[in-house]
Formats: structure tokens, C-alpha cells, sequence
């Protein structure tokens, strides 16, 4: 458009081209502007663009580290050579907050903290090792080759409608659940429950290892691996929701069935 037309007719032009008839529209400028055409250059090419590197074959067959940032919840490691495992344990709940630990439960226990809130915290907590606490985990797992769990446990037991007893390893293992009271309130009513995990080994009578109290329970597991011909690792998490308040938490047993022991 010529540099002279006003910008009022330059704007209704603009217009008339979005709303008239094409026999309507005014016809473009054929004048130009010499200055401004004698000033423009133009713009060099751009410089090509570096696409990123496909990954090497040897980054691709490269494992995930064994310890992540991130740390998973429930147990993921294990040493034969310090009778150990690894597993991230704790518990959490609306009014009561949340707290969890690493820990390396067996012949060597230690513990470290990897998130812990206040009650009527709703936001997302990442399980984290602070710099000083994962240079001595990754310094233990390097030095007792730790590996990591068979993908598929042995056993899953459940209390709703799945399997309540396995052997694995030569160990007994049963989870049962019994009611004992009913809450009643204005604003709703859930039973308590207490759920029991019992190991039987060694031609040793069968022993409780576990109980846990839940208001309003939903779901609870003993998940269990065979680690080898003497160890068997149990992990048990249990869940719960009633009236303003749910959660769960989680415990975790070591057991030597060469020495009897459970850790």
C-alpha cells in the first residue's frame, strides 16, 4: 500500500477484504516506495539446524541405575553377600501426614529418610536420598552386589478373595485378617480390622511377624520373593479409607531360612 494512504483507509481496506464481494474490494496498490525498496537487504540464510545425536548402542544397553533419584516404593534390591535387601518402607495418611524410609533390612540394618509431610498435605512427595545419604547407599550397594529382584514374585497374597497362605522356600507364609469392632459416627460407619502375618519355618511352630490395625480397611498384600535356596523377602502394604481420613503403610522381613532367622 502506498506510504501515503492514511491508516484509517488502510484499516478499512483490511476489513473490506475480511466482509465485500469480491467486485467490492479496492484493488492493491501498484504504487511503490523506492526509498524503503532501496534500503531493504536480505536476511541471510539461517545456519542449519543440529539435529540431537541418535544414542550410541552401548547408551541403550546401559541398566537404569539400581538406586534412581526417584526411589520406588517397596523393596527392589538385594545382596546375598550381606544378607540384605533394599526397600522403601513407611506410612501415610491424610490427617496423619506421611513418612518414609530407605532402608537395608537384614543382618546389617540402617535407614534413611526419604520424604516425610504434615497431615492435609495433598501434594505429590518424591521419594529422595540427600547427596550425603546416596553416596553411602550407592558406596554399600557397590560393595555388596546388590542385584535386583526377580521381575515376578513368588507368591501375592491378599485377603479379599485372592490366596491367604504359600509356601515359598521351604517357608510357610499366611496372612489373615478378623474383625474386631464397628465405628459408628453422624457422618458414616467402617469396621476395624486386624490383619496378622504369620511364617512357619524350621519345624518351628508358626509365629506372628506382623499386625497391623486398619479403620476401614480396603486392601492388604504380603507379597513375597525367593531369593536363592535360604532367603525369602515379604513385604507387606495395607490400605484403608473412612470418613476424612485414608492411607496405608508398609513393612518388610528378611527371612534366613538357613539360620532361622527373620529380619
Amino acid at each position: 500500500m502506498n506510504q501515503n494512504t492514511p491508516r484509517y483507509v488502510a484499516f478499512a481496506s483490511v476489513l473490506c477484504f475480511a466482509s465485500c464481494t469480491p467486485q467490492q474490494r479496492p484493488l492493491p496498490s501498484t504504487s511503490t516506495n523506492t526509498a524503503a525498496s532501496s534500503t531493504l537487504r536480505a536476511m541471510p540464510p539461517l545456519p542449519p539446524a543440529e539435529l540431537p545425536s541418535a544414542p550410541s548402542a552401548e547408551a541403550k544397553d546401559k541398566p537404569p541405575p539400581l538406586v534412581p533419584a526417584d526411589l520406588p516404593y517397596g523393596c527392589f534390591a538385594f545382596s546375598t553377600v550381606e544378607r540384605a535387601a533394599l526397600c522403601v518402607v513407611g506410612e501415610s495418611s491424610i490427617q496423619g501426614g506421611g513418612s518414609y524410609k530407605l532402608v537395608f533390612v537384614g543382618a546389617a540394618p540402617s535407614s534413611f529418610v526419604v520424604a516425610h509431610w504434615a497431615s492435609l498435605d495433598l501434594n505429590d512427595h518424591p521419594l529422595l536420598l540427600d547427596v550425603r545419604a546416596r553416596a553411602s547407599v550407592e558406596a554399600r550397594v557397590a560393595k555388596g552386589a546388590y542385584q535386583r529382584l526377580p521381575p515376578e514374585p513368588a507368591s501375592i497374597l491378599s485377603v479379599e478373595g485372592g490366596p491367604t497362605k504359600a509356601t515359598v522356600g521351604g517357608i510357610t507364609i499366611a496372612l489373615s485378617r478378623r474383625k474386631i469392632s464397628t465405628t459408628t459416627l453422624p457422618d458414616g460407619m467402617w469396621d476395624n480390622v486386624k490383619d496378622t502375618l504369620t511364617i512357619q519355618m524350621c519345624k518351628q511352630p508358626s509365629r506372628s511377624v506382623h499386625v497391623a490395625e486398619l479403620g476401614g480397611p480396603m486392601s492388604s498384600h504380603a507379597t513375597s520373593w525367593s531369593l536363592g535356596p535360604n532367603f525369602v523377602l515379604i513385604e507387606y502394604s495395607g490400605t484403608f479409607g473412612q470418613e476424612g481420613d485414608s492411607g496405608g503403610h508398609s513393612a518388610v522381613f528378611l527371612v534366613d531360612a538357613e539360620r532361622c532367622l527373620v529380619y
